[in-house]
């Protein structure tokens, strides 16, 4: 049995999932925003050389 349980402490816990999805959460809403953002913006500019 304790070849089993050595074997397994480089794997992450729930804790360290959660840390994840919170720090993954933090970095993928703001580039999300930012491109559509600039997806506006190009639109626009594209836009307004097309008139």
């Amino acid at each position: 049995m304790s070849r089993l349980e050595g074997a397994y402490e480089h794997l992450a816990t729930k804790a360290d999932l959660a840390a994840l999805e919170s720090r993954l959460l933090r970095w993928i809403i703001p580039t999300i925003l930012g491109g559509i953002a600039g997806g506006v913006g190009i639109a626009a500019a594209v836009a307004r050389l097309v008139e």
